[in-house]
């Protein structure tokens, strides 16, 4: 009973913020809030909460998927044991991002990002199996680079004498900037620092829902928002949109190519993270806020769908082994998760048509260069290509290998699928109207029909390559479904740096540390036993002369 009360808790203030943060909206309100707690060589250190509507909408979207996810894990994990620790480290989590979101001070953001990372690393290692923990560990320690960044800004921003990022206004902030977009690039899992992703992938389903939707990976997508103004005017985007082309590319390969339904849900995810990046590095922030909150409605709702799947398929994760599921007593499951792929692949008057849309007029109003332009929009065909997948391998009949199902669908989940479905199809054109009132683009009729051709162009390409007997090289599929070999290239790094660690323990702290220091510390033993023996010899010499003057 206390657990449904803090839900429908959650649920109102979820529903509060959503109310002020449309207040805030239309009367530009702003509110700052400082307690300072120490100064030191004229450094204030202070907590600061900043809520503007932008913060407040966020938040507000975080509790909405958190109540579902709550609500959702009473059956998915009713008969585990630790039920109550798992509620409690959820609500940790959904704090610390609370303290990411509210906080333009880096100081305080950091205590919300480290919280981030640690209370991650004890959900992925939920389940408490040997492949939990070093999915745990690896995703705890990629992280703790962009941990270590941040502490570096930290240092360089004390010249500044002020942690207050977000409201600087000059340029020469290069070094800041660049240590700022390593921190989000590792907690969007961006190029080169993407293994841990999939990895992460051991933690109970609803938590994957909560971190791939609103909460881990988005806060590196939010730092860049928050903090646009320096990077707007201090740093070169060719980088970022180099990386980040790469890693739509990446991530869009790996989805066509591998068959575990978690997995090509996560690499869709990266795949949204870096189109989000990429149309960041364009100045349009509004925009990308815009697709940031629609994507995390939908991608919750698609992770339940695999949820529902897997836990009444006997854990199979196998899309191959999952053919058919629409045919039983599956069905609502099916059509919620044809709505999420539907929307992530941009079907017109659904939630991700609006974003994507949007971004794509944009992109045609901006005079960007050829190679940006065709690029994005092949990247985009590649996102309907990979939903497409899903669709084909979970409703295809001639793929039937689905035998036995535990039981009909529970009430509890379809409710809260039901109203994330809700949300997907219709919050899409009520953000548009709230968010872009004043907005009016006008393109002509080809321009418009561009974001439709690419679509009916890529369900062509996909039915045709799906209907196609290719065999594929091993080898290629092991380089494609190995995030291109940066497993193994990290696994090297990290051998590497474990060696060097080692000779580093064997030379300084086994060796220099004590041969030299403790040798230093015999020779000044030896030195003063010397001297001591010097200064009772002098002594006995003064004995031996003072008594020959007395004899005298």
């Amino acid at each position: 009973m206390k657990v449904y009360l803090f839900i429908f808790y959650m649920g109102m203030l979820c529903m509060l913020l959503m109310f002020y943060a449309l207040i805030f909206l239309l009367n530009k309100i702003l509110f700052f809030m400082s307690w300072t707690f120490y100064s030191i060589l004229g450094v204030n250190i202070s907590m600061i909460i900043y809520f503007d509507w932008m913060s407040m909408l966020f938040f507000s979207i975080v509790l909405f998927i958190t109540s579902f996810v709550m609500f959702y894990s009473l059956e998915y994990l009713g008969g585990v044991k630790f039920i109550n620790l798992y509620m409690y480290l959820v609500l940790l989590f959904v704090l610390s991002m609370g303290l990411v979101i509210y906080s333009p001070n880096l100081l305080s953001i950091l205590l919300g990002w480290d919280g981030l990372g640690l209370i991650s690393y004890c959900l992925v290692s939920f389940y408490q199996n040997f492949f939990s923990y070093k999915s745990a560990m690896l995703t705890l320690l990629m992280n703790r680079i962009g941990d270590l960044t941040l502490i570096l800004s930290l240092c360089f921003m004390w010249s500044k004498e002020s942690w207050f990022f977000m409201f600087f206004e000059d340029g020469g902030f290069v070094i800041i900037s660049f240590l700022l977009m390593v921190s989000g690039f590792a907690k969007s899992a961006q190029i080169p620092l993407s293994i841990w992703l999939p990895a992460a992938m051991a933690a109970p389903t609803p938590i994957s829902a909560l971190v791939h939707s609103s909460t881990l990976v988005t806060a590196g997508v939010y730092l860049f928002l928050r903090f646009s103004m320096i990077y707007l005017l201090s740093f070169s985007y060719f980088l970022l949109n180099m990386l980040t082309l790469f890693t739509i590319f990446m991530a869009s390969m790996v989805a066509l190519f591998i068959y575990d339904l978690k997995k090509i849900i996560a690499m869709s995810t990266l795949s949204q993270l870096g189109l989000m990046m990429f149309f960041y590095s364009f100045g349009i922030l509004d925009i990308v806020f815009f697709h940031l909150l629609i994507h995390a409605l939908f991608k919750s709702m698609m992770f339940m769908c695999a949820g529902i799947l897997i836990h009444y398929l006997g854990d199979i994760q196998d899309i191959r082994l999952m053919g058919g599921s629409g045919s039983n007593n599956l069905m609502f499951t099916m059509n919620s998760l044809v709505i999420s792929s539907l929307a992530l692949s941009g079907l017109p008057f659904l939630s991700g048509f609006y974003s994507k849309d949007f971004l794509i007029e944009l992109m045609l109003m901006m005079n960007s260069n050829w190679f940006l332009y065709s690029g994005s929009i092949f990247l985009l065909m590649l996102t309907v290509m990979y939903s497409l997948r899903i669709m084909f391998f979970l409703l295809n009949l001639g793929n039937f290998k689905v035998f036995m199902f535990k039981e009909s669908e529970s009430m509890i989940m379809s409710l809260s699928l039901l109203m994330l479905s809700v949300s997907s199809v219709f919050s899409g054109i009520i953000f548009l109207n709230l968010l872009f009132m004043s907005e009016m683009i006008f393109l002509g009729y080809l321009d418009l029909c561009k974001p439709l051709l690419m679509l009916f162009m890529s369900v062509f390409i996909c039915y045709y390559f799906f209907n196609l007997d290719i065999s594929i090289n091993m080898n290629l599929f092991k380089f494609i479904s190995l995030m291109w070999g940066m497993n193994l290239i990290i696994s090297y790094i990290n051998g590497v740096i474990y060696k060097f660690m080692l000779k580093f323990l064997v030379e300084l702290d086994k060796g220099w540390s004590e041969e030299f220091l403790l040798g230093i510390l015999k020779k000044l033993i030896k030195l003063s036993f010397n001297l001591l023996n010097i200064y009772f010899n002098y002594i006995y010499m003064i004995v031996i002369i003072w008594s020959l003057f007395i004899m005298i």
